[in-house]
C-alpha cells in the first residue's frame, strides 16, 4: 500500500521540466564514464518515450487551472533543448535513419513543452512574444540538426588495413577517411576486445572501447606500416606507441 501510495506521488509531482532536469546528470555521468546508450529498437524506444511524454504532457495541462504556474514552465523549451542536446551526445547513432528518427523526437519534445508553455502564460503578450522567440529558436535548432543529419554520411570510410595485438586483447586498424573535395584523412585506431556493456532490459549502455592513436593526411595510408612490438606497444611508422 505504501509502495502504491509513492508511486502516486511521484506521478502527481512529475512533470516535463522535472523530467528534463533529472536527466541532465544522468546523461552526464554517462558521458563522463564513456557509455552509450543503444537501444535494442531504436524506433520501439522512442514510441515509448513519446506515448511517457504525452502522458505526463496532457497529465500537466488537466492541472493548469488548479496548479500556480511554476518558473520552470517559463523556460520549459530552453530546458528542453538542453535535454535533447544532453541525450544525444550519449546516443550511439549507427547511420541517418536512426538521426531521422531522433530528429523526430527532439521536435516532439519541443512542441510538447511549448504546449506546455503557451497554457501556463496567462498575459496574452507573454504567449505571443514567447511562441515567437522560441519558434525562431526552434527553427534554428531544426535546421542546425537536419544540416547535421543530412551530412553525418557524406564520404567514405575504408578500413585498410588490421593486426590484432600478441595477447589478442586490441586490434588496430589504418582506416582512409575520403571527403572528396574536402579532403580526407588517414587515422590508425585501436579498439578493445574487451566487453564492458551493461544491458537493461530494452536499451544497453555500450561503451566506447576505441581510441585514435594516430591522425595524418589523407593518402598516408599507401605507404604506411604498422605492426605490434609487444602486447601493448604497437609501431607506426617505426615510431612505438603504447596502448593502454
Amino acid at each position: 500500500m505504501n509502495i502504491q501510495k509513492l508511486l502516486k506521488t511521484i506521478f502527481e509531482k512529475t512533470n516535463l521540466a522535472t523530467i528534463f532536469l533529472l536527466s541532465l546528470p544522468v546523461n552526464f555521468m554517462l558521458w563522463l564514464l564513456g557509455y552509450t546508450i543503444v537501444p535494442f529498437n531504436l524506433l520501439a524506444w522512442h514510441i515509448l518515450l513519446a506515448i511517457f511524454l504525452s502522458v505526463v504532457t496532457v497529465k500537466e495541462f488537466l492541472a493548469i487551472r488548479t496548479s500556480t504556474q511554476h518558473f520552470t514552465q517559463a523556460i520549459l523549451p530552453i530546458i528542453a533543448f538542453f535535454y535533447i542536446l544532453f541525450r544525444a551526445t550519449v546516443y550511439n547513432f549507427s547511420g541517418s535513419s536512426q538521426m531521422f528518427i531522433y530528429f523526430y523526437h527532439a521536435i516532439f519534445v519541443f512542441l510538447c513543452s511549448l504546449t506546455i508553455f503557451y497554457f501556463y502564460q496567462t498575459e496574452k503578450i507573454a504567449k505571443i512574444v514567447g511562441i515567437f522567440l522560441y519558434s525562431v529558436f526552434l527553427s534554428l535548432v531544426t535546421c542546425t540538426i537536419f544540416i547535421i543529419v543530412c551530412f553525418s554520411d557524406w564520404g567514405a570510410e575504408t578500413v585498410v588495413y588490421s593486426c590484432m595485438s600478441p595477447n589478442s586483447l586490441y586490434l588496430a586498424e589504418i582506416i582512409d577517411y575520403d571527403a572528396g573535395a574536402l579532403g580526407g584523412s588517414t587515422e590508425v585506431v585501436v579498439t578493445s576486445q574487451a566487453k564492458h556493456d551493461i544491458n537493461l532490459l530494452i536499451i544497453k549502455l555500450h561503451k566506447d572501447n576505441t581510441q585514435t592513436v594516430y591522425s595524418g593526411k589523407w593518402g598516408e595510408f599507401n605507404y604506411m606500416k604498422i605492426f605490434w612490438e609487444s602486447d601493448y606497444t604497437l609501431n607506426i611508422n617505426g615510431m612505438p606507441y603504447q596502448i593502454k
